[in-house]
């Protein structure tokens, strides 16, 4: 009777001579942090996914507590203008930010080369696309892209009338900083994947 590291063996090898890709057998080991580096809990878990309705009418800074695991947080939604002579106008936009090893690079012209000199490491990227749509004078209406914040409201002047800006993801607590100008009001979905 064979033990069962050959039953295994044995199971590897018949895997292997019908799989067109083959199988790459891996030898013993154990997460312990010295043979094999130490896996976290939390990584090993499913992601977990969160959606909240926000509704925000003055700047602040606020914490999201105990999301663990992130990697990715979705904006979708709308800045209004609450004033009586203003109610017309709206700036809806999406945006995003992504969590994990990234750079952030600049360049001009074509080719961009990316170069030691014009890279930064970052630990999340965050980026969003907006319009803004006055009803009652279609001339003013203006698109807008921003890659330092997840959602990036302009006026028809290009102003910025509202924005959310992630300033931090450490030890599982987010901090967003929102700034509302007067008269205005952010409303939308925030998903964190």
């Amino acid at each position: 009777m064979d033990t069962f590291q050959e039953q295994f063996d044995k199971a590897i090898r018949q895997y292997a001579e019908k799989n067109q890709y083959g199988v790459s057998p891996i030898p013993n080991h154990v997460h312990n942090g010295t043979d094999s580096n130490r896996i976290n809990q939390r990584d090993v878990i499913a992601n977990v996914g969160y959606g909240t309705f926000l509704v925000i009418d003055a700047s602040e800074t606020f914490v999201i507590k105990n999301i663990p695991n992130l990697r990715r947080l979705t904006f979708k939604g709308f800045a209004a203008n609450n004033a009586i002579s203003a109610a017309t106008k709206r700036v809806t936009s999406n945006g995003e930010a992504n969590f994990g090893k990234f750079f952030s690079f600049t360049g001009t012209g074509s080719p961009i080369v990316v170069t030691i000199a014009n890279v930064v490491p970052m630990s999340f990227i965050q980026h969003c696309c907006s319009m803004y749509v006055d009803s009652t004078d279609l001339t003013k209406n203006r698109v807008n892209a921003s890659g330092a914040n997840f959602m990036n409201s302009l006026d028809d002047t290009g102003a910025t009338v509202c924005s959310l800006t992630l300033d931090s993801y450490i030890n599982d607590t987010l901090t967003i900083t929102s700034v509302v100008g007067i008269d205005w009001k952010i409303q939308g979905v925030l998903t964190l994947t």
